[in-house]
């Protein structure tokens, strides 16, 4: 279905909220999706989320700038609200190949400036329609990085002749793993052993052998802060709290704290980034801010010390080792946390949080290899 530009869209969307006051009529769903690509159902179900932001619809922003800095203009087609959950809604119209290009841009402009004009809480408050009769590679791109990297809602759509009218089509998710499909890429696993130790070790009048035992239950809510701090910077990896019970009487416990990094394949064919082809451990900036939450959150009592940077690989052994598999808890976020998620709805329930975390992590590895 071809518009002559995007005016001819906005003019046919506005009459039709004004007529309908929602979308959802329009908006044409296949009946069922599903695909062996997890990230392809993955779009699929953020698709699904969107539909409950058009049962009901007005509007509050009609190509209108939005931006409450001087000189600044920020004019999206349109911001919906939905009072079905008190959400609301940024339109973006796109109909030339070329313009697609810059929609991402723009659409996060217009969700940061949102929070100055609407109560919105979170992200979770709003989400992002796009419709466009062209999806190029770098819009591709675009909303799987926001749908499967950064976890918000977007919902494609594209203008289709269906009898004597219009339609808005959801585009089908396997068109935007197609794009990502074209691109070789290499998940590397790096992280560290974490000692955690009695502040009073050193001092044997306040020394306390069971002391540490008792904290427990705060290592796993520090594990829990961890896995937020974790989510919030859009990181992946995971989290082992183990019992240590190694010859060294110092260190009780202990975390193996791991992130992954994706690396394109042609990045790291370059002679100046051989360290991504060697065995030593690329740690990075997001790591050391995981170490300081887990830092901050016992600093008032435990000596923390992040040592033996390493693959997974060699991390693994040595909690295997010290640990004699007395592992307590495993948390995990991003590609390992919808790992863990996906065997959870399967019905694969393991009582051992060691096992739970192997298998996890074994997963991604699997279907990135």
């Amino acid at each position: 279905m071809n518009f002559q530009n995007e005016k001819a869209i906005q003019d046919w969307l506005r009459e039709l909220l004004e007529q309908k006051g929602e979308l959802r009529s329009t908006i044409s769903v296949p009946d069922t999706f599903r695909s062996t690509n997890p990230d392809a159902n993955a779009i699929w179900a953020s698709f699904m989320r969107c539909l409950s932001f058009t049962l009901s619809n007005e509007i509050l922003y009609d190509d209108a700038n939005i931006s409450k800095d001087k000189g600044k203009v920020l004019r999206p087609d349109f911001i919906l609200n939905s009072p079905e959950n008190s959400g609301y809604v940024i339109v973006e119209i796109k109909n030339a190949a070329k313009a697609t290009r810059e929609a991402g841009t723009e659409l996060s402009a217009y969700a940061s400036a949102m929070r100055n004009i609407l109560p919105i809480s979170s992200e979770d408050d709003y989400i992002k329609i796009i419709i466009s009769q062209y999806w190029p590679t770098l819009l591709e791109r675009y909303v799987c990085t926001e749908i499967l990297t950064n976890r918000r809602d977007v919902l494609c759509l594209r203008p289709d002749r269906k009898g004597e009218g219009i339609v808005l089509s959801v585009v089908n998710p396997e068109c935007f793993i197609r794009s990502l499909s074209n691109y070789s890429n290499k998940i590397i696993i790096n992280g560290y052993h974490i000692s955690l130790t009695d502040s009073n070790v050193y001092f044997r009048n306040k020394f306390d052998e069971h002391r540490m035992d008792k904290c427990v239950p705060g290592f796993l809510n520090l594990l829990d802060n961890l896995k937020s701090r974790a989510e919030h910077i859009n990181a992946s990896g995971f989290a082992f709290l183990w019992k240590d019970h190694h010859s060294h009487p110092t260190s009780q416990y202990a975390i193996t704290l791991m992130n992954s990094i994706t690396v394109p394949q042609t990045f790291i064919s370059k002679p100046q980034f051989r360290n991504y082809n060697s065995d030593y451990p690329a740690i990075n900036y997001t790591l050391s801010r995981l170490v300081d939450v887990i830092t901050e959150g016992v600093e008032d009592f435990i000596m923390v010390e992040a040592e033996c940077p390493n693959t997974w690989e060699v991390l693994r052994n040595v909690m295997l080792l010290q640990s004699h598999n007395d592992v307590i808890s495993f948390k995990a976020w991003g590609n390992f946390g919808d790992s863990l998620d996906r065997s959870y709805r399967s019905g694969n329930i393991i009582n051992n949080a060691l096992n739970i975390g192997i298998t996890a992590v074994s997963d991604v590895i699997d279907r990135s290899s």
